[in-house]
């Protein structure tokens, strides 16, 4: 493994990167909204997507709802869509140690795990945190993060030459326009985010990928140009295809993007400045 994670502050991570031994571009799985243990979270896709990350030995960044956790006994939202492992009085337990064996084939490469609403709802109402206890049982190489937070990127090309870039994640809020898709949210963050280079949200169950242009001067007069790239991840929960009713169908949501983003990170040998692009994970 050419790459490893450490936590800075309960907000911010660092994965330090050795580009000397690592093949251009260095990649990231971005991934939100797995729902891992509803029925309709295509855990299919979500094996094949983590057995590329392991085969290029990439790191994986979620930014929460991972659980989906609505079937406890006093949940509101509640609608007996339950797997039939996690159907039993213990089922936060359940839920957390059936996750934790099913991840653990590619717990080298769950480096930072974020919350969602899910997660946060179970944590104010049942007292327990699936994030924290999904993390420790992957064991040392898997951080757990909150609602948002920073993943500080270090790559180390020689003992002279380092540079870095900044992802700055937010799990999400609102529903989401259905014309805008949430793209009004992001460029609001970047009203008081500074010094970032890629913004990344999940929670409204979209795709979308834009980049924002910004310009800058040093105190030497020296005009710089920067991308800021935002990223909405989309989610794994399928429901739609299959489905003659529920949530999604009466509320029109209508069928949403599926899968995960890979972040690709290179150096440009002309300015020799770190690059980053996004693109649908196959």
């Amino acid at each position: 493994m050419n790459w490893s994670t450490s936590r800075i502050s309960p907000k911010v991570h660092r994965i330090a990167v050795n580009l000397a031994h690592t093949e251009f571009p260095f990649r990231v799985l971005l991934t939100g909204d797995r729902h891992w243990d509803n029925p309709k979270s295509r855990r299919d896709m979500q094996k094949r997507h983590l057995d590329q990350a392991l085969a290029i030995d990439a790191p994986v960044i979620d930014v929460g709802d991972l659980f989906c956790a609505m079937e406890s006994k006093h949940d509101r939202r509640a609608s007996k869509s339950v797997r039939d492992e996690h159907n039993y009085i213990d089922y936060t337990d359940r839920l957390v140690n059936d996750a934790i064996e099913w991840f653990k084939p590619y717990a080298s490469q769950m480096a930072i795990l974020g919350m969602g609403n899910h997660e946060t709802a179970i944590l104010s109402h049942n007292n327990t945190n699936l994030t924290n206890r999904l993390a420790a049982g992957l064991g040392e190489n898997t951080f757990a993060a909150g609602y948002h937070g920073w993943v500080q990127f270090k790559f180390v090309i020689s003992d002279s030459e380092r540079h870095s870039a900044n992802l700055y994640f937010h799990h999400g809020a609102g529903g989401g326009g259905p014309v805008t898709k949430g793209i009004i949210d992001s460029h609001r963050m970047l009203e008081w985010l500074d010094n970032v280079d890629v913004i990344a949200s999940g929670h409204v169950h979209q795709e979308m990928v834009v980049n924002v242009a910004r310009e800058s001067i040093n105190s030497l007069g020296r005009i710089k140009r920067k991308e800021v790239i935002f990223v909405r991840v989309p989610t794994y929960k399928d429901e739609w295809s299959d489905q003659a009713g529920g949530f999604a169908v009466e509320r029109r949501h209508g069928p949403r993007p599926l899968g995960a983003m890979w972040l690709e990170f290179w150096i440009d040998h002309t300015d020799r400045q770190v690059r980053c692009r996004a693109a649908s994970a196959m």
